[in-house]
C-alpha cells in the first residue's frame, strides 16, 4: 500500500496502466455489460420463439399428416367397396343375362321341336294320303272295279300300322 501513495509511483505508468483498467472495467461494466445481455436475452428469446413455433408447426404437420392418412384410408375402402360392388353387379348383370339367353334358347328350341313335329306330321298325313291313293290305284288294278275310300282308308291304316 505504501506503494500507492508513494508521490513517484503515481506518475508511472504501471500505476496508469490499472487505473485506466479498472475505470475501463467500470464503464464496460456499467453500460456494456447490461447492453450485451439485453442483446443476448433478445436472441435467447427469438431462438425460444423460433423453436416453439417450429415445435407448433411439426405438431400441425403431424396432425395434417394423421388426417391426410385417415382420409386416404377412408379413400381405398371407399374405391375397394366400388370395385366390389361393381364386380358384382357385373356378375349379376352377366348372370341374368345368362338365364335370360337360355330362356330365349330354351324357347326357340321349343318352338323347332314343335315345327318339327308339325312338320313330321304333316309328312306322316301326306304319306299316308299317298299311301290311300296307292293303295287304291293298286287295288283297283288288282280287283279291277274302283273301291271306296273308307275300305280303302282302312288298308292303308292296316298297312301303316304293319310298318310301324
Amino acid at each position: 500500500m505504501e506503494m500507492l501513495l508513494n508521490a513517484e509511483y503515481l506518475h508511472t505508468q504501471t500505476f496508469w496502466l490499472v487505473v485506466s483498467f479498472v475505470a475501463l472495467l467500470a464503464i464496460m461494466w456499467k453500460f456494456v455489460t447490461p447492453m450485451l445481455t439485453e442483446t443476448l436475452d433478445a436472441r435467447a428469446n427469438q431462438i425460444r420463439e423460433d423453436l416453439d413455433r417450429a415445435a407448433n408447426l411439426k405438431t400441425e404437420a403431424e396432425q395434417m399428416l394423421q388426417t391426410y392418412e385417415k382420409q386416404l384410408k377412408t379413400a381405398q375402402a371407399e374405391a375397394a367397396d366400388l370395385v366390389a360392388q361393381a364386380r358384382k353387379d357385373a356378375e349379376d348383370l352377366a348372370a341374368k343375362r345368362t338365364k335370360e339367353l337360355e330362356a330365349e334358347l330354351s324357347r326357340k328350341a321349343e318352338v323347332a321341336a314343335k315345327s318339327i313335329e308339325q312338320a313330321q306330321n304333316r309328312a306322316m298325313e301326306e304319306l299316308r294320303k299317298e299311301v290311300v291313293n296307292l293303295t287304291v290305284q293298286a287295288t283297283e288294278k288288282v280287283v279291277g272295279s274302283m273301291m271306296d275310300s273308307k275300305t280303302a282308308k282302312k288298308f292303308a291304316d292296316e298297312a301303316l300300322n304293319e310298318l310301324n
